[in-house]
């Protein structure tokens, strides 16, 4: 339990915490804001969170 939960964060809007994944998770995702109804790409790797916006 002490492992340490990382918070995934629109870039295109103020929404600070669209899911929350843990530290060893690794891969690529596109999803939908909620908030802002923007695609966004994260990429999760070597413990590290990239989002961007797809498309215009």
């Amino acid at each position: 339990m002490g492992e340490q939960i990382l918070k995934v964060s629109c870039p295109c809007c103020k929404n600070g915490r669209l899911f929350d994944v843990l530290p060893d998770t690794e891969g690529t995702i596109q999803i939908k804001c909620p908030c802002c109804r923007k695609i966004i790409q994260i990429s999760l790797h070597n413990k590290k969170i990239r989002t961007e916006r797809i498309g215009a």
